[in-house]
């Protein structure tokens, strides 16, 4: 009985993702080869911290099994009730559904996934950190042709500034992602959402 008590401590403690340190600097941001959006400027950030891959489902089902998959307010953290959804709730669990284990999390909500990550005690990326990251041989990975990732940003036209509101969560904004498409530049332009809805090709990483 012990032994099974433990396990089912361990199981709700939250998974700490491998960790990327990035140097602080600037970088250029942006691509001459990209949509008028994402002209390139120079950016400075200090440095942080980043994941090295996307959410899990089995990790994420613990989060859920702690937290439920709507926040205190009644704000959706999870879609739970979308056929797109990975992760159910099975014997009175929240698991990931069989064979989609280690499969990047989808469905989650810009909030759920900013809950999350607050879980674990990390936050979302900013756009630029994204970037950053992503486009440097520091070992990121998932950052091209996988699931697009929400970041902390809101979506707005280059130049990305830290001070311009767009990382204020307070901002009722469509939240930027980054991650599926063919370069680390390339911002989701069309996968871009609404931050109180998941979708079936929206996962996310945290920062630190």
């Amino acid at each position: 009985m012990l032994r099974a008590a433990l396990a089912g401590c361990l199981l709700a403690l939250p998974v700490q993702a491998e960790p990327l340190r990035i140097p602080a600097g600037a970088f250029t941001m942006g691509s001459d080869r990209g949509d008028d959006d994402e002209r390139p400027h120079e950016v400075r950030l200090e440095a942080f911290s980043i994941d090295r891959r996307v959410v899990s489902n089995a990790e994420f089902a613990r989060f859920l099994q702690q937290h439920g998959a709507r926040g205190p307010s009644g704000e959706r953290w999870f879609d739970d009730d979308d056929p797109d959804a990975l992760i159910h709730v099975r014997d009175g669990r929240w698991v990931a559904d069989p064979g989609h284990e280690s499969a990047p999390v989808i469905e989650v909500t810009w909030h759920g996934a900013r809950a999350y990550c607050a879980w674990t005690g990390g936050r979302l990326p900013t756009e630029a950190e994204w970037e950053k990251a992503a486009r440097s041989a520091y070992g990121m990975e998932q950052t091209t042709r996988s699931v697009w990732q929400w970041v902390s940003s809101a979506y707005r036209p280059y130049p990305w500034r830290a001070d311009d509101g767009r990382e204020d969560p307070a901002t009722r904004a469509v939240r930027g992602t980054r991650g599926g498409g063919s370069s680390p530049t390339e911002r989701g332009r069309l996968v871009s959402r609404n931050p109180d809805a998941g979708h079936h090709n929206i996962g996310f990483r945290c920062a630190r």
